[in-house]
C-alpha cells in the first residue's frame, strides 16, 4: 500500500479518503501538489494529532451552503489563467471598492463565508452570468449585479447595486435564501430574498429553472 496504494489514492480505511483531504486543506495542496502520497504521510504524521478531518467531502459536492475548499487567491489565480488581468474593469469598479480583481475576489470570499454560502458557488456565478466580468449582453458592469438578479429581458436589465460589496452581498444572500431557512447574518440588501421559498434549493442543480427559467 505504502509504495503502490497510495500514488494511487485508495482507501487504506474508512476514516481518510486522500482526496477529500487535498480538496480540504489550500496549504496542503500549496506544499504538495497533485502528489498523493505526501498527503497520507501528513496525515498519518501531523494532521491526525493537529486535529485535522480526513473524511471524504463526496457528500458537499454541489451544496450551496458549505465550508470554502480554497483562498480567494487561487480564485484570483484562475481568473486570470483564463481571461488574463487586463479583462477586469478596474475603470468601472475602483470607485465602486474593488480596484484589482484581487480586491473583487478578497470582497467575494468575505462575504460568501459571512452566510456560510459556499464561495466557489458564488465565484462559478459570477463568472458564468457575466463571462468573467466582461458583460456585453442585458445587465452592463456599472450596475454590480453579478447574478443578473431581476434581469428578465430587452428594457428589464434587472437592479443596479451602489459597490461591488453591495452587489455580492445581494447575491449571497439570494443563493441562501434558496439553500436554506437560516436567517442572514448581515442586513438584507437583496431585494428579491422575501419572493424565495426558503431552503428549495440547497444544491447548485436544485437552482435549475428556479433561479432563471428555462434553467
Amino acid at each position: 500500500f505504502i509504495n503502490y496504494g497510495m500514488a494511487e489514492g485508495r482507501r487504506g480505511n474508512e476514516a481518510f479518503d486522500v482526496y477529500g483531504y487535498k480538496t480540504r486543506y489550500p496549504d496542503l495542496r500549496r506544499a504538495y501538489g497533485n502528489s498523493l502520497k505526501p498527503y497520507y504521510l501528513h496525515f498519518i504524521k501531523f494532521g491526525n494529532k493537529e486535529g485535522r478531518n480526513g473524511s471524504s467531502m463526496a457528500g458537499f459536492e454541489g451544496y450551496i451552503m458549505s465550508p470554502s475548499f480554497s483562498s480567494y487567491t487561487y480564485a484570483v489565480a484562475h481568473y486570470v489563467s483564463v481571461v488574463g488581468r487586463d479583462a477586469y474593469p478596474a475603470s468601472i469598479y475602483e470607485s465602486r471598492g474593488a480596484c484589482s480583481i484581487d480586491d473583487f475576489l478578497k470582497i467575494l470570499y468575505e462575504e460568501s463565508l459571512s452566510e456560510g454560502v459556499c464561495p466557489e458557488v458564488v465565484y462559478a456565478q459570477v463568472m458564468k452570468e457575466t463571462g468573467y466580468l466582461r458583460f456585453g449582453n442585458l445587465v452592463q458592469a456599472d450596475q454590480c449585479n453579478f447574478a443578473g438578479i431581476g434581469a428578465t429581458g430587452p428594457g428589464h436589465p434587472g437592479y443596479t447595486f451602489s459597490s461591488v460589496r453591495e452587489g455580492l452581498r445581494a447575491q449571497v444572500q439570494h443563493l441562501k435564501a434558496y439553500a436554506c431557512a437560516e436567517p442572514l447574518n448581515n442586513p438584507c440588501v437583496d431585494p428579491r430574498f422575501g419572493l424565495v421559498t426558503r431552503g428549495c434549493a440547497p444544491k447548485t442543480t436544485d437552482l435549475n429553472g428556479r433561479w432563471a427559467v428555462p434553467g
